[in-house]
């Protein structure tokens, strides 16, 4: 029997890295094709003022614009907000820290343990376990603020505030804030700097890698029972999926390597190459699943830029001062507006009858709401796209006393994944 070439296969597979997802070329060999549901998770530290946050409309009406909300614009209409929500199993019994409780909990639920790093798996890793294999990365954890050491909880380890995501309960997963070691991640192994025509010969080279490996098939299967040769067929289904969506890219550079991102020290800047990149690998199906912390939990920075010179955690203990609220309305509209422009890209980029938008579910979350009072309840909660019709954004929903994790488990279940957090098993209901 003549054995399949490892290097053939590998070759095959490596094909399908960085292609756009392309259903409408996929129907002939699956006909139920669709784009999948990306999911992305997005944090903001320190909370928000909930008076200039909160809308006055009732529960399932579209939603007023409020000061920090006004900064979503013409995606308004894309966009749930989710009022009332509360995350108390986050809490710790017998500890006061609020930051690290609720940046810990944000996405597990779990209440993170004193003196030591353990917590819990948080659900974008559940996400990634479910949806991701087969994706070149999983999932991706970004951030928009370089690693600093915080003023750190009492009793809780500082790790607890530089990340979201826990892959376990011992092995948290920090992000990536610089744009240029993004860039390289997601474009290893292509040249940023190939024309069209050096791109289209490498294409044909890895066309000519498939024929080989059917080929060696063709000289096996007369050789296989009849439950191997069913595996097999099903093997070259995903083959022939792969033939036709390299036949679609040579016809469109859509998913060629994005231009390297400039060195630059603009906090604003920063954030949007990293959206730019994150649109850039869900457009491509290089992930399907990330998390991003558009600054550490319990965040010192400063916004000069806006005016405000004071370190963001310091004003979130604003103790009533109608200065420090104002400079936190200010800060808060700023990540709003990061917010919008990552879903604005989401929007423009197409992907099959729709925009990567339609197929996504995009939330964001902050640890705390008032951080004045280091409360779990109440909490600052976005909820963008349509996740491929299992969404209805636009409105105003009022769960008060419902837990966060029910947002999560919403989103999960858009993208057909079952789970458990924090001891929630039911998706938070009216959001579809």
């Amino acid at each position: 029997m003549t054995p399949w070439s490892r290097r053939a296969i590998l070759g095959g597979a490596a094909a399908t890295l960085g292609l756009p997802w392309l259903p409408s070329l996929l129907r002939p060999a699956r006909a139920d094709a669709a784009p999948p549901v990306r999911l992305v998770w997005f944090y903001v530290p320190n909370g928000m003022p909930m008076a200039d946050w909160t809308p006055p409309d009732a529960d399932g009406a579209p939603w007023s614009s409020t000061p920090i909300l006004s900064a979503l614009g013409p995606l308004r209409s894309e966009v749930t907000v989710v009022t009332g929500l509360q995350n108390l199993a986050c809490e710790t019994p017998g500890t006061i820290g609020g930051h690290s409780q609720g940046t810990a909990g944000c996405l597990t639920g779990q209440g993170p343990v004193t003196h030591r790093v353990r917590l819990a798996t948080s659900c974008d890793q559940l996400a990634a376990k479910a949806i991701g294999p087969g994706t070149v990365f999983p999932s991706l954890q970004v951030g928009g603020e370089a690693p600093l050491v915080p003023a750190c909880e009492v009793g809780f380890p500082c790790d607890y505030l530089r990340a979201i995501s826990w892959e376990s309960p011992d092995r948290f997963l920090p992000p990536v804030t610089d744009p240029r070691v993004l860039f390289e991640r997601l474009v290893a192994g292509t040249d940023a700097t190939a024309t069209l025509e050096e791109r289209m010969t490498r294409l044909a080279r890895r066309r000519s890698v498939l024929d080989a490996v059917r080929g060696d098939i063709g000289r096996t299967r007369p050789r296989l029972g009849q439950e191997d040769a069913l595996q097999l067929d099903a093997w070259l289904e995903g083959v022939r999926g792969v033939e036709l969506r390299l036949e679609a890219l040579e016809r469109s550079p859509a998913c060629a390597a994005p231009d390297a991102p400039p060195e630059t020290d603009d906090v604003t800047e920063r954030a949007d190459l990293i959206s730019e990149l994150v649109v850039h690998a869900l457009a491509c199906d290089r992930t399907r699943v990330v998390s991003y912390m558009l600054a550490q939990g319990q965040s010192t920075r400063a916004y000069p830029f806006l005016g405000v010179w004071g370190a963001h955690h310091e004003l979130s203990h604003h103790g009533g001062d109608p200065a420090k609220l104002a400079q936190l309305r200010t800060i808060g509209t700023w990540e709003v507006y990061r917010f919008a422009a990552l879903l604005q890209r989401l929007a423009d980029t197409p992907d099959g009858d729709g925009s990567l938008l339609d197929h996504a579910a995009v939330c964001l979350l902050s640890e705390v709401s008032d951080s004045d009072r280091h409360s779990h309840d109440d909490l600052p909660v976005l909820l963008a796209g349509r996740a491929g019709g299992a969404l209805a954004p636009g409105r105003h929903v009022v769960r008060d006393g419902a837990s966060l994790m029910g947002v999560h488990l919403a989103m999960l279940q858009a993208a057909g994944v079952q789970a458990e957090l924090g001891g929630e098993t039911e998706p938070l209901g009216g959001l579809g």
